[in-house]
């Protein structure tokens, strides 16, 4: 019996640990009409780092299996933009004593302070963009934290698993 429990748990733990992503899209948009794509980049995204190859990696080997080829920018049918997003998340670390006197509407109180951590992590951003009206039709935005102590390996892992999660609702299912 516990040969069967302890499995099961530890896939609960590890799903319950991972974040879905949030996406939007345009909702009388049609996705079907896309075969192509290219990835585009941001003035302010000029030098190519070791993620940014990750990410295109990825990312093209997930909507080749969805029917879609990589082309030149001149002639795709979609645009490809990401970026990592850095985020702030202030953590506070420490116990808290407090006390307080109060005689009827009166009172006095008093507490130590805590102290706080500033963690910076980035979140993966994907928007798909329509060339010939230049908005954005699709965008997801990762929840997981990519954070700089990990490893290239971990970093990988981490962009392998998101790029997968971000794209397994595109294209959108209308109803």
């Amino acid at each position: 019996m516990l040969r069967f429990i302890t499995p099961l748990l530890f896939c609960f733990f590890l799903f319950a640990c991972t974040a879905t992503p949030v996406s939007d899209y345009a909702l009388d948009h049609n996705f079907s009409q896309y075969k192509t794509f290219t990835f585009v980049t941001s003035p302010e995204k000029s030098v190519s780092s070791i993620d940014s190859k990750r990410i295109e990696n990825e990312t093209a080997a997930q909507l080749k299996v969805k029917g879609l080829s990589q082309t030149e920018t001149q002639s795709a049918d979609l645009q490809i933009n990401y970026r990592l997003e850095m985020t702030t998340e202030i953590e506070s670390n420490g116990s808290t004593f407090g006390f307080g006197i109060g005689l009827g509407r009166a009172g006095i109180g008093m507490s130590t302070p805590s102290s706080y951590n500033e963690n910076h992590y980035n979140k993966l951003v994907l928007e798909f963009i329509n060339p010939a009206s230049k908005s954005i039709i699709w965008q997801s935005i990762s929840q997981n934290k990519l954070t700089e102590t990990m490893s290239a390996q971990q970093r990988n892992d981490f962009i392998v698993k998101e790029i997968t999660l971000m794209l397994s609702d595109y294209p959108p299912q209308t109803k």
